[in-house]
């Protein structure tokens, strides 16, 4: 036998068995161990890239996505992937494992909002799943495209909700877009969102009337600061107090006695105002209502409750939320006020004379009380603070001073500063735009305080001597651009006007338009802003064609006033005797001499068309004269048969009418009634009476629209044909037809009596129409018998009249107006069938033939036009 050969193999085979156990030979089917492997794409890692298993056993591995990718699939060894871990399945054999990293899908951002600031927007948006960061892309064009840089002027990277964007033009449009990115993902761009900057342009004006419980609405012309009526809307009981949202979008009202606030959205275009839902609850008597800087939360002083309310505010809707508890205040809170940052909140506490602080929650709005209360001189009413933030301002009724507070920028404490004898009872406080000059309305001395104000130190310096204003003046305030102040007046019903100087601060009462006379004690206005000043122009005009049965229509040039034919679309019935439209321009009503009754039509707002709205609403005998008061809730008919008017309801939505009162019937007038003219404050109503050369004078009820007789009314001269009451609402002229004259009246501001201003003035022969221009200070008188318009200047303290030109007309002028702009004059024309256009000299009232005359239907007899904002 040979042993050695025996030998070696007992060595191999030993070999052998030390390898397998050792894990060699893992390609062997027969192995006991074996190596798996496993690799990423870009993107992402494995660990470990190699293991060792045991036959039989499983391993796990790890993955990890660089930022901004995500793992879309892995692979291999019959694994199971949860979470970030993979567990191979049971391994019997070398293998390998393999995971793909793709970059993540991010969503596009939502629920996008920007909310405007004076040169800042706020951007807000909705957090992405997976997002670390965001970019916002800017501009001031639409059609934002994030791979073109020439479609947006601003980008901001690495950006967190909410985000002011800073250094904005203001009274600009401005475009967003946000992109959500995580590392190199980025996700699609969101929608296109846009926000309008704070202009400094004042548009319109509100004022809070306590007394019969309405907000009455002006249009503010920025060229000369003048107040124009544009109606009134009903509010809760005895406001106090009005507020508009910084953006102009929104109005809001503390109504001290229905324990509310009314909200309100404003037509960006017309001012008007439309109810936002239902009052919302407030606490015992709410006196003040504030919004702060962003337009986001609204506050509220609760006077018999002793407490705050907070509310957020829906940025799309205006809608109130009230936020958490009622936060407590001193003994009778007057008012909130937030500094210009947003940051603080300050309560002037009228029972306990001291006023607290408050930190504002920048997510919610909640209020934290800033240290102990601050002393006050006795009975404060109002707090002011400059633009910049660093002064507080209080009058003290009961102590008739104004103190100056320093404000710490850091924790919003206030530090009191000097304190300046004022006028007796001021009441409220208002500080102007630039931070140079301080106002100070006084309620017991009828006169307004004017401070420059230091700005080292906050201390007032008097200007000049207190400035005239009316009785019981209650409120202030300056408008956005700093030119004008106003101040309501809550026994004498008015609202005065005054033009800051830029240099020094005085006050100086407008020229023209000074005094406006409002509703029933005014005790709050606001003025709203916007980038460019409210234009106005005719847009349709109608003219009524009494012995054709007929309704001419024209679309009105914007630059000459010449009128172009429009087709009606419609015959009217028996005899229009009078045509008017409402404030809103959607409607026309005609007053039918011949059927008793009243037709209604739709205005096509493209074509201006006209659709019959339903069968004719029936009216006393021979109405001759027809008018919608200004807040577009009601109408009246002069009856000149029945010597009655008759009183309609005005449906917002159809514009149908329906007879109020139907049972107790139209409500009597003098003999002969011819002419009919509501007062630009929607609060009275006059009828010419020509049989009995009397003015007959009626109240309106704001609620219901019945009339009531006013006991006071005017004696006139021989057939009173025409009244007409100018802009202010302070004075009223009437046409005598029987004795050539126009007779001047003042109106009393409380009663709408009539009281007679000097000798009526000659016109022309049987002056037949009388109408006054939007900035009072022309009157015009159509002159049926001499066949020409006669100018007037109108004395703008007492009423008074002055010649200023005769233009002939057409034959028989039967009817003349001003056109919403101004600049034009129409005559209608009876016997020639037409209509006369003039332009009219801003300075003198000198007229000129604007080209025409403009056919007219048989027997025009007068015209209405439709008012275009712009």
């Amino acid at each position: 036998m040979n042993t050695s050969g025996k030998a070696g193999l007992l060595i191999t085979l030993v070999l052998a068995l030390l390898l397998a156990a050792c894990g060699g030979g893992s390609t062997s089917s027969g192995s006991s161990r074996f190596l798996v492997t496993a690799s990423a794409s870009n993107g992402g890692s494995i660990t470990p890239q190699e293991i060792t298993v045991d036959r039989g056993s499983s391993t796990t591995f790890t993955l990890s996505a660089d930022l901004g990718y995500q793992l879309t699939s892995v692979s291999g060894c019959n694994g199971t992937l949860q979470g970030h871990s993979y567990t191979t399945g049971l391994i019997s054999e070398v293998c390998s494992v393999s995971a793909e990293f793709t970059l993540q899908e991010l969503a596009a951002p939502h629920n996008v909002e920007a909310l405007a600031g004076e040169s800042r927007v706020q951007v807000q948006w909705d957090e992405v799943a997976g997002a670390e960061q965001y970019s916002v892309f800017y501009g001031t064009n639409a059609g934002i495209d994030i791979n073109i840089a020439a479609t947006y002027e601003g980008q901001l990277i690495g950006v967190t909700s909410p985000l002011w964007v800073e250094d904005l033009t203001q009274g600009t449009h401005y475009y967003f877009v946000i992109v959500a990115a995580s590392g190199p993902a980025e996700s699609p761009a969101s929608v296109e969102v846009t926000a309008q900057t704070f202009g400094t342009v004042p548009r319109f004006a509100y004022v809070a009337n306590e007394g019969d419980n309405t907000l009455s609405i002006y249009a503010v012309n920025a060229s000369t600061g003048q107040l124009r009526s544009r109606g009134y809307v009903l509010t809760g009981s005895n406001p106090q107090n009005v507020t508009v949202d910084p953006s102009g979008r929104f109005a809001y009202v503390a109504n001290f006695n229905s324990y509310d606030i009314s909200a309100y959205k404003i037509d960006a275009r017309t001012g008007a105002l439309s109810p936002i839902g239902p009052a919302v609850a407030a606490g015992t008597n709410p006196r003040s209502v504030t919004v702060d800087p962003s337009g986001r939360f609204a506050y509220v002083a609760n006077q018999g409750s002793n407490n705050i309310a907070a509310y957020r505010i829906d940025t799309r809707t205006g809608a109130l939320e009230f936020v958490g508890d009622f936060v407590a205040a001193g003994i009778s809170p007057w008012s909130v006020t937030v500094d210009p940052s947003g940051r603080f909140a300050y309560v002037l506490n009228f029972g306990s004379n001291t006023i607290l602080a408050y930190t504002i929650d920048d997510s919610t709005g909640a209020l934290t009380a800033v240290g102990s209360a601050v002393d006050t001189q006795s009975s404060p009413t109002s707090f002011a603070v400059d633009p910049l933030g660093r002064f507080a301002f209080v009058s003290s009724v009961g102590s008739n001073n104004v103190t100056t507070y320093i404000i710490d920028d850091s924790s919003g404490a206030l530090t009191p500063g000097t304190t300046v004898a004022d006028g007796f009872g001021p009441v409220s406080v208002a500080v102007d735009p630039s931070g140079r000059f301080v106002y100070v309305a006084n309620s017991g001395s009828n006169n307004v305080s004017v401070y420059a104000m230091d700005q080292s130190n906050g201390a007032l310096t008097p200007i000049i001597s207190p400035v005239a204003a009316g009785s019981s003046p209650r409120s202030v305030t300056v408008d956005p651009s700093g030119k004008y102040a106003y101040v309501v007046n809550r026994f004498s019903n008015s609202v005065l006007a005054y033009r800051i100087s830029a240099t020094s601060g005085t006050l100086t009462p407008l020229a023209n338009g000074f005094t406006v006379i409002g509703r029933v004690a005014p005790a709050s206005i606001a003025v709203s802003r916007g980038a460019a000043e409210v234009s106005v122009r005719a847009g349709f005009a109608y003219v009524s064609n009494y012995n054709s049965d007929s309704i001419s229509g024209y679309s009105v040039d914007a630059s000459s006033g010449a009128l172009t034919s429009v087709d009606t679309g419609v015959v009217a019935c028996c005899m229009p005797r009078s045509v008017t439209v409402d404030p809103s321009g959607r409607f026309v009503y005609t007053a039918n001499g011949l059927s008793n009754n009243v037709s209604t039509f739709t205005i096509n707002a493209s074509t201006g068309a006209l659709g019959l709205i339903g069968s004719p609403v029936s009216a006393g005998s021979g109405p001759i004269a027809i008018t919608v008061e200004p807040s577009g809730r009601f109408a009246y008919v002069a009856n000149q048969g029945a010597n009655t008017l008759s009183m309609y309801s005005v449906d917002d939505s159809t514009g149908a009418l329906t007879l109020i009162d139907p049972d107790d019937g139209d409500v009597a007038t003098d003999n002969n009634p011819f002419s009919i003219a509501v007062a630009p404050n929607g609060r009275f109503v006059y009828v010419a009476n020509q049989g009995s050369d009397f003015v007959s004078v009626y109240s309106i009820d704001a609620a219901s629209g019945a009339l009531s007789p006013v006991m006071s009314a005017g004696d006139t001269g021989v057939s009173p044909f025409a009244i007409a009451v100018d802009p202010s609402g302070r004075f009223a002229y009437v046409a005598n037809h029987g004795s050539d004259t126009v007779s001047v009246f003042s109106i009393d501001a409380s009663t709408g009596a009539l009281n007679s201003v000097g000798d009526p003035v000659v016109t022309g022969i049987d002056p037949y129409s009388v109408a006054v221009d939007p900035t009072g200070r022309f009157a015009f008188v159509a002159n049926f018998g001499s066949n020409g318009v006669w100018v007037f200047t109108i004395d703008n303290n007492t009423g008074e009249l002055s010649l200023s030109d005769t233009e002939f007309a057409g034959n028989a002028p039967i009817f003349v107006t001003a056109d919403p702009s101004g600049r034009f004059v129409y005559a209608v024309n009876y016997s020639s069938n037409d209509v006369s256009i003039y332009t009219i000299d801003a300075r003198a009232g000198a007229l000129g033939l604007a080209g025409g005359p403009f056919v007219a239907g048989t027997g025009p007899t007068s015209i209405t036009m439709t008012t275009i904002f712009e």
